[in-house]
């Protein structure tokens, strides 16, 4: 359990690092090239993660349960696997590269509506982003690998640099009064660099003749079933988690797209915490499930807890934050607007969060097609809820969209995995969400609504609101739902507080 708590910590910092490099930038832009382009900068990294999470075929997945199953059993066989993989991503990249550059003035002319920047403009900075940032495709694959061998401080450590590095050079650009299209080719070139970083480290933990593109029947026989189903649920699940962001990109304005794209980023990140659970637990319960079936449970049920009671205050926070926030980001009248779209988004990854363990137990348990199902059927009743959600309703219905998304995965999928894979029942799961729901609505709506009608949406209200009302969440899941993690976290911040007092006072002593 250290291993994975070490990589909880590493995913963490890799996913939240980056953030306020990332808010600043988007400032910057905002301010200095104007919404349209904030709007076509996001419209292509939109487009550009939709593909390269879409049509990486659920490989990256398969790839992480092999290495940490197989590694220490096979070397020989996890060396094919990297040489096959590694050749049809990038094989898949070119393809994909090539169709983006010539679609590009398709997707310019009659897809996205512009208000102040030129198409000729706008299909050259698409063009750019699209073939380079798709480079997202291939650093899957490698980012993989360190996640099989439990070595998530590398992708994380290189993600969180590569980011910062990229968004603190934008900044500098755009100060020395470099327009759109130079910003555009320093994004370009930090990803061709960051890829090339990637390449070298993979190269310092496996033999170079691991990573020359290969191909092996053997690697594809024994996972085909498993990658099959895989690709399904990535191009399935991508066409449901990026759709409201398509939908927004083609009903309304690129500059509403760009603030959408910007809330939904900063709920993402703000959801690393769940991301950083899940990543740190799946190689864990996939090695674990080969050997002890009821230790696999437990973890699973621990971390599970940690992230449906432990990551609340995190989605309160964005809400109660969103308005201050988003006012420094843009201006007031758009921070109002979006308050609303936001809520719905933060609820929406919350009940995300609480399916991914579920989800990640059925995938070590190699049991896919429970997703793949549930995807399909969401297709037929999501999507065409969202489509009619952005239509009518803009950018509110395509953060409500989120929610109805999770409801369906609820109802379907969520039954299947208890029952067909933990071996827990589904009634007790709900039973423990819905306390924690409603103990969390209680604590923090309870706060917002004082704190509002008595002082505004002033930030320091703001924030004597979420502290207080996160102090009644904590003593009302220790006393009422009997959770033990405020203590555990309270104890590990004493531990960790004792253990920096005390190198402090140690390193005078030592010189």
């Amino acid at each position: 359990m250290s291993q994975v708590r070490r990589n909880i910590v590493h995913n963490l910092w890799g996913q939240a690092g980056p953030l306020f490099a990332n808010l600043y930038a988007v400032h910057v832009i905002f301010r200095s090239l104007g919404p349209d382009s904030l709007g076509v900068i996001l419209f292509a990294a939109t487009l550009n993660g939709v593909l390269a999470s879409a049509l990486e075929l659920g490989i990256s997945t398969t790839t992480i349960r092999e290495i940490a199953a197989y590694w220490n059993y096979d070397s020989p066989y996890i060396h094919a696997l990297i040489r096959t993989f590694t050749s049809f991503y990038w094989t898949l990249y070119l393809v994909i590269a090539i169709a983006v550059w010539w679609w590009a003035p398709i997707l310019v002319m009659d897809w996205i509506h512009l208000d102040t920047m030129s198409p000729d403009l706008a299909i050259r900075v698409l063009r750019v982003l699209g073939v380079s940032a798709l480079l997202a495709l291939p650093r899957a694959l490698y980012s993989s690998l360190f996640r099989g061998l439990q070595r998530m401080e590398l992708n994380n450590g290189l993600d969180t640099v590569a980011t910062i590095v990229q968004q603190i050079g934008a900044v500098l650009f755009i100060y020395a009064g470099v327009k759109v299209y130079g910003v555009v080719l320093w994004f370009a070139l930090t990803y061709v660099l960051w890829t090339m970083a990637y390449v070298a480290i993979s190269a310092m933990l496996f033999p170079w003749s691991a990573l020359v593109p290969g191909f092996s029947t053997t690697v594809i026989r024994k996972n085909a079933r498993f990658s099959l189903h895989m690709g399904g649920v990535s191009i399935l699940s991508i066409a449901h988690l990026q759709s409201d962001k398509l939908i927004v990109s083609k009903f309304l304005s690129v500059a509403q797209l760009g603030y959408y794209t910007v809330v939904s980023r900063v709920v993402a990140r703000a959801a690393s915490a769940t991301a950083a659970v899940a990543q740190a637990g799946f190689p864990s319960l996939s090695a674990l499930l080969r050997d002890d079936r009821p230790a696999a449970v437990g973890q699973y049920q621990r971390l599970h807890n940690f992230i449906c009671i432990g990551t609340v205050p995190i989605f309160a926070a964005i809400v109660f934050a969103t308005v201050p926030v988003l006012t420094f980001l843009f201006n007031s009248q758009i921070a109002i607007s979006l308050l609303l779209p936001m809520t719905f988004l933060a609820i929406g990854q919350y009940m995300n969060g609480t399916l991914s363990m579920p989800y990640i137990f059925s995938l070590a348990a190699g049991k896919p097609e429970i997703a793949y199902q549930l995807n399909l059927i969401a297709l037929v009743t999501s999507t065409p809820a969202a489509i009619w959600l952005v239509y009518q309703y803009g950018l509110l219905g395509g953060g409500f969209s989120w929610v109805v998304y999770h409801l369906v995965a609820y109802v379907y999928g969520l039954p299947r995995i208890c029952r067909e894979c933990i071996g827990i029942s589904p009634l007790a799961w709900y039973t423990d969400i819905g306390a924690i729901a409603i103990v969390a609505a209680a604590s923090y709506l309870g706060a917002w609504i004082i704190v509002v009608s008595v002082a505004g949406m002033h930030p320091i209200a703001l924030g004597v609101g979420f502290v207080g009302g996160s102090i009644v969440y904590l003593a009302a899941t220790d006393v009422i739902l009997g959770s033990r993690l405020p203590r555990e976290l309270l104890s590990t911040i004493r531990l960790q507080a004792r253990r920096a007092i005390a190198k402090l006072f140690a390193a005078p002593l030592a010189q």
